[in-house]
């Protein structure tokens, strides 16, 4: 009877120990876990004119109302580990203006938690070199060259160009997919939800969103493994998939107060937590066999 009982606490442990240790490794993703807003600026590296006075009510200015030719990031301390499944959601605010500019990205990147690119269209992402080890998804704000507006996709510091099948080209360029419903972001105040989530088995970055108070909403697929470039992820983050995880916005004569809020994640704990969960898991279960063993 007590040695049944035994066996069952002792599996138990097994079972447990292994959560810890997969949960140190990254396997088990947490929900609002790892980061949040507010923003706290001990947790974030702000590359720019960002301040930490800009830290407020939940939310953070990428760019300044009515500041030209502007080149903000703002990049998460610890690095992540990006090698499965994980989903990133957040609120972006754009304040009324007559002629917005230039837009805002969603990055991960291996290059520094320093890392910042060029002002204007490039929104801090592209330049030279730009943020050389990374992936990225931005909004174009600005139609004022004749061009179209929308969710553009980029990877080793540069825009590219997208293909028919929304697959991300090698060639460098600029390729809006237009927000449906959103013919301008001109005179509007505008507030939408965003959620952009990977999916690791078909190399797929797909971005949903929806217009805060009205009917507007799409989602639009971004294919990252191209037939020349192979798999952009592990190229760019390196076989670990580990990097900084943070937002980049940029202004250059004409200008956009962006603002972010609500951001939260399903992805994993900082990469620099795992050895030391696992290690605790494997101690503490190795402890309590041999202490059950002695008892038996």
């Amino acid at each position: 009877m007590h040695r049944r009982f035994s066996h069952s606490l002792w599996r138990e442990s097994v079972r447990m120990a292994a959560y810890v240790f997969a949960l140190g490794w990254g396997w088990v993703p947490v929900t609002n876990g790892a980061l949040s807003l507010p923003f706290n600026p001990d947790d974030w590296q702000s590359n720019g004119s960002l301040a930490s006075g800009d830290f407020s009510n939940g939310s953070v200015e990428l760019t300044t109302e009515g500041g030209q030719n502007e080149a903000n990031a703002l990049f998460y301390e610890e690095r992540f580990r990006f090698d499965r499944d994980f989903e990133v959601s957040f609120r972006y605010a754009l304040a009324s203006n007559a002629n917005p500019a230039d837009g805002f990205a969603f990055v991960l990147q291996d290059d520094s938690k320093d890392a910042s690119g060029a002002i204007g269209a490039a929104m801090a992402y592209t330049g030279s070199p730009g943020i050389e080890n990374s992936v990225a998804i931005g909004l174009d704000l600005y139609d004022g060259d004749g061009t179209s507006t929308g969710l553009i996709a980029g990877y080793g510091g540069e825009w590219r160009e997208i293909d028919s099948n929304r697959r991300v080209t090698s060639e460098v360029g600029f390729s809006p997919e237009p927000l449906s419903g959103i013919n301008s972001f001109k005179n509007t105040d505008l507030t939408l939800d965003f959620t952009v989530g990977w999916e690791e088995t078909d190399q797929t970055m797909t971005v949903d969103w929806e217009k805060v108070g009205g009917t507007e909403s799409g989602s639009v697929a971004f294919l990252f493994a191209t037939d020349s470039d192979g798999n952009i992820f592990d190229n760019q983050l390196g076989a670990n998939r580990e990097a900084w995880l943070g937002f980049t916005g940029g202004t250059g004569g004409a200008t956009a107060t962006q603002t972010l809020s609500n951001l939260t994640t399903t992805i994993p704990e900082p990469a620099s937590f795992g050895p030391i969960l696992a290690g605790v898991a494997l101690a503490v279960a190795l402890g309590r066999r041999q202490h059950w063993r002695r008892r038996e």
